[in-house]
């Protein structure tokens, strides 16, 4: 028999039957209850039950944000990109040349 403080919760990423749910015993979905109004009125709560270790309340702009590229991003990636480019023409080339 399962101790009485014992909580299951969990993503249910691992059981196709519950893929995209949150899963969990009775008591577990009522820690994490307890822990989302926590949140909502302090920002943060601890629930360490399952594969949680808390709720944070963030605000909606959190989701909507890209993470911006710089300039020297942009002239790394185009750089990796001309000499694998420059690789391979001149190893085409050399390819042709030793068939001709």
């Amino acid at each position: 028999m399962e101790p009485a403080d014992k909580h299951f919760l969990s993503h249910g990423s691992e059981w196709p039957e519950h893929e995209d749910y949150l899963i969990g015993d009775q008591a577990g979905l009522q820690r994490l209850q307890q822990a989302i109004s926590q949140a909502l009125d302090h920002g943060e709560s601890e629930l360490d039950v399952g594969d949680f270790v808390g709720v944070r309340l963030v605000e909606s702009v959190f989701f909507e944000r890209e993470t911006p590229h710089s300039i020297a991003d942009s002239v790394v990636f185009w750089t990796v990109i001309a000499v694998i480019l420059g690789i391979f023409l001149v190893g085409l080339v050399s390819l042709i040349a030793w068939f001709f």
